[in-house]
């Protein structure tokens, strides 16, 4: 039995209210349509609206979360500098619906369909309405920036072509941005204290880091570890002094080094044994790290000469090397670099002449004024006269005017120091030392034969009585050769790190006085008066003898 396959008619089973539609005349059609279209329009509206107020709340709890920073990072678009090109595919699909609206006619690139024929789905909703009485429509106006854009059918579109254009309209991202046109404006975000309140919090815990961090703040720089200058100088015996013992070959190969280096000479006692040597270099690595920032500084351990005399101190002097210009320059600006980790003196690989001459003792006066004026008297006498007159002569006469000079120089430099040595009881026995510039001469050999010979020299008045120069001291806390431990100005200056006058309770006894700053040339190396002697010890004969020398 052959099936029959002829198509059904669909128009038998279409509802009274499409063969209503059909039979009207074509001014009905026409207003019929037009109130399908109010009615689908509303319909659409008062669905979407739940929806878009719910993406609003989800908005709004979002812009909410979300921090100040990120908000400063994307700022809204300026919807006049929007073109065209940037315009989203929902904002021309509202375009192309606002328009069919206006006009009545099919957008651009839809297919038209043969006739409207409503299904009963859309009918069952849509014919209770049909009763109503019509309202004209409203003009269309321009979608609002952040809200849902409903589509409304045209006579030439069908059923599916409306869910799609529909379905591609409901999917307009809620952004300013993206929705705005030529002449809106988008809406500015929302402003709120959030930005003031996270950047104070961020500060506060930066302070709060900073107190607990064992280096300090983080902005924090690590010269304020280290004792502000300016410092006191650091006088030498002789200029070379720093390199005194050092091993001819390692001297070569410090000098040979192409890259930025200084000297460094630690403060105290502990840098002349050389067991401690291998941690001293260490402490100058780090401290030279936190000060220059540099991560390449090498630091070189000092080695003795060969077949050292006996009593001979090591050498006390390392080079630090591998430093840029720059860093080479901050550690010596400053010159003494003291924390609590270490404290060491800075100094070129040729080291300036020092200003220290010598030091004066036996003058019955306080006033360094008195002092220097009777120095200047024996310096401009005629035997002094006569001893730079040599040296002018002993030089090649096209340098001899500048010799002159030179002298003259030197001499107007001269200035002194009053030291205030005070033995056992507290008795005063004033000491001056005598400075002056000695970069002023030609060279060390200048330099040397001038001071060998001031040194030499008497200085007496009628009222300040005679005074010699006395053996240089030795400060063994910063090797200065102008004073005495006990007198040194080093841990005087305010905030300093490093070490203390006194040296430590273990020393040598024997060296306890001259820490103190005690003359013991009258008295005994424990800083006490000798016992008295009856008259038959200061006899000769009984083998006495009244003087008491000199330590």
């Amino acid at each position: 039995m052959t099936q029959d396959r002829t198509p059904k008619d669909t128009t038998a089973k279409t509802s009274t209210a499409a063969r209503r539609a059909v039979t009207m005349s074509p001014a009905e059609v026409a207003e019929n349509r037009s109130r399908i279209s109010r009615v689908v329009r509303d319909w659409n509206t008062a669905a979407v609206a739940d929806r878009d107020a719910e993406i609003a709340a989800a908005s709004q709890a979002t812009a909410d979360n979300s921090t100040a920073a990120a908000e400063m990072q994307a700022p809204p678009q300026d919807p006049a500098n929007v073109t065209n090109s940037q315009r989203t595919n929902a904002e021309a699909t509202t375009e192309l619906t606002t328009e069919a609206i206006a006009t009545n006619t099919p957008p651009a690139g839809s297919q038209p369909a043969a006739a409207f024929a409503p299904s009963d789905r859309l009918m069952a909703i849509i014919a209770p309405a049909m009763e109503l009485t019509p309202t004209p429509p409203s003009s269309p106006s321009p979608p609002q920036s952040g809200r849902l854009q409903v589509t409304v059918l045209n006579t030439g579109q069908t059923i599916s072509g409306m869910e799609t254009q529909t379905a591609s309209a409901l999917v307009t991202p809620n952004n300013p941005a993206a929705t705005a046109t030529a002449g809106q404006q988008a809406p500015a975000p929302m402003v709120t204290n959030q930005t003031d309140e996270i950047l104070a919090r961020l500060a506060a815990a930066n302070q709060r880091v900073a107190a607990n961090s064992p280096r300090g703040a983080q902005g924090r720089s690590p010269l304020s570890d280290y004792t502000l200058g300016p410092m006191p100088p650091v006088q030498d015996e002789e200029p070379s002094t720093p390199l005194m013992h050092l091993h001819p070959d390692q001297v070569t190969d410090w000098v040979s080094t192409t890259t930025g280096r200084v000297l460094v000479r630690p403060f105290d006692t502990a840098a002349t044994n050389p067991a401690n040597h291998a941690a001293i270099a260490a402490e100058i690595m780090t401290a030279i790290t936190d000060i220059t920032g540099s991560n390449s500084v090498a630091v070189s351990i000092p080695l003795m000469i060969d077949n050292p005399l006996p009593r001979t101190r090591h050498p006390n002097t390392f080079l630090a090397y591998n430093l840029t210009p720059e860093q080479e320059r901050i550690l010596l600006d400053r010159g003494i670099w003291s924390s609590e980790l270490t404290t060491f003196q800075v100094l070129p690989l040729n080291p300036p002449r020092p200003s220290f001459l010598f030091t004066l003792s036996g003058f019955t006066t306080l006033d360094a004024d008195h002092a220097t004026d009777l120095v200047r008297q024996v310096w401009q006498d005629d035997a002094s006269a006569e001893f730079f007159t040599g040296l002018v002569e002993a030089a090649p006469e096209a340098n001899r005017a500048a010799t002159v000079d030179r002298i003259r120089a030197f001499i107007a430099s001269m200035t002194t120091n009053l030291l205030d040595i005070r033995i056992t009881g507290q008795i005063r026995t004033p000491h001056f030392n005598v400075y002056a510039n000695g970069e002023v001469l030609a060279n060390d050999n200048e330099w040397a034969a001038i001071r060998s010979y001031l040194r030499m020299r008497l200085y007496e008045s009628m009222m300040h009585g005679r005074a010699t120069a006395s053996a240089d001291f030795h400060c063994s806390l910063c090797h200065s050769v102008d004073h005495p431990r006990g007198l040194c100005p080093f841990p005087h200056l305010q905030g300093w790190r490093g070490g203390a006058r006194n040296p430590p309770s273990d020393s040598n006894k024997t060296n306890r006085n001259k820490g103190k700053g005690r003359a013991s040339y009258p008295f005994n190396q424990l800083g006490k008066r000798p016992p008295r002697r009856d008259r038959d010890d200061r006899n000769p004969g009984a083998g006495g003898s009244g003087a008491v020398g000199a330590n």
